[in-house]
């Protein structure tokens, strides 16, 4: 609880030291909206934003990161940006224009950058139920965007085609996808302990991206070496 206390505290610390520059808008009034469609509020405004990167571009092609600036539903975002280079655990402060592409809300055309600092991380990943982030669940919207876990899960289908594949932990299922390079067979399993990844949404289905392969836990007394092996951008 401390831990999350001080995380809180120097995510408005960070917030306040930029709002001298720029009004520094909450992702959570970018993402929260009551829209059948899911849209966001302040759809083709321009905005900045501050937080810390949960999945860092070099995971997905260079072309996209994550930004959240606190715990919990609402509060992390997609940021298109191509080229970009920045790092999970990286604290940054970027201003842009609100979209929806394909489903997901965005931040694109970014035309302000800056890493305010390296390596702060602080985002633990949320801890939620296949059902509920699932495509249609109660906090699916809710969790879009942001970094979660779901635990205890059971592969109900390994391969659904295009390199996704289906879990559950007993409240119904949900989508894995391989958007990322995460290195894991699930034919190979029965069982998950946990998979962790950020909340994305396409072709119209909800989908957990693991960013590298330490976010997916085989079950089994064996550690696959990819998850001591793999080193991303920010390692």
């Amino acid at each position: 609880a401390l831990k999350n206390l001080l995380l809180v505290f120097s995510l408005l610390i960070a917030v306040f030291m930029t709002s001298a520059f720029a009004q520094v808008t909450a992702i959570k009034d970018v993402q929260y909206t009551t829209d059948a469609g899911g849209d966001s509020p302040l759809i083709g405004q321009v905005v900045t934003i501050s937080g810390v990167i949960t999945a860092e571009p070099y995971a997905f092609g260079g072309s996209k990161y994550f930004v959240q600036d606190s715990l919990g539903a609402w509060s992390g975002i997609l940021v298109y940006d191509k080229g970009r280079e920045v790092a999970e655990g990286d604290h940054v402060t970027l201003t842009g224009t609100v979209a929806e592409y394909n489903g997901v809300t965005e931040i694109k055309s970014v035309t302000d950058f800056t890493v305010d600092s390296t390596g702060v991380g602080g985002i633990e990943p949320t801890v939620v139920t296949t059902g509920e982030i699932a495509t249609g669940g109660a906090m699916a919207e809710a969790y879009e965007g942001c970094l979660i876990k779901v635990e205890n899960l059971t592969i109900t289908n390994a391969d659904l085609g295009h390199g996704e594949w289906e879990i559950d932990d007993g409240s119904g299922p949900c989508r894995v996808d391989d958007a990322a390079p995460y290195f894991f067979d699930p034919s190979k399993y029965t069982n998950v302990v946990s998979v962790t990844g950020v909340l994305d949404f396409s072709y119209s289905n909800t989908k957990i991206q693991p960013r590298l392969a330490n976010d997916v836990i085989e079950s089994g007394p064996y550690t696959r070496l990819q998850r001591i092996q793999q080193v991303r951008y920010s390692d």
